[in-house]
């Protein structure tokens, strides 16, 4: 296979079935599913910690985990992180380079 911008292949690809999550395969109803971190867990599962948004437009995250790391996701039911917009209204940011930085230098 030829890789026109460089000698060497890419570090990642792209799987086939891209994208492998979407906002349809949520247990709760999202707007959207942003690119996830991801890990490696000690016993093999894939855990992604993905960035979604609600019908409000706001983020939270959420847990996805596959045995193969590609299919048969297990979503946790809920958020397993929502924002605290009372206390954190900067939670709402969606670029962090554009608040000002708190409490100092």
């Amino acid at each position: 296979m030829a890789y026109p911008w460089s000698c060497t292949p890419p570090l990642i690809e792209r799987h086939p079935d891209n994208p492998i999550l979407r906002a349809a395969d949520w247990p709760y109803r999202v707007n959207t599913v942003f690119n996830p971190g991801a890990t490696l867990l000690t016993d093999g599962t894939t855990l992604l910690l993905c960035r979604v948004e609600d019908m409000r437009g706001h983020s939270h995250l959420t847990v996805a985990r596959s045995k193969d790391g590609v299919s048969n996701w297990e979503i946790d039911p809920e958020p397993t992180f929502a924002p605290d917009i009372e206390n954190f209204p900067m939670a709402l940011t969606k670029d962090f380079r554009t608040f000002e930085r708190l409490g100092g230098a």
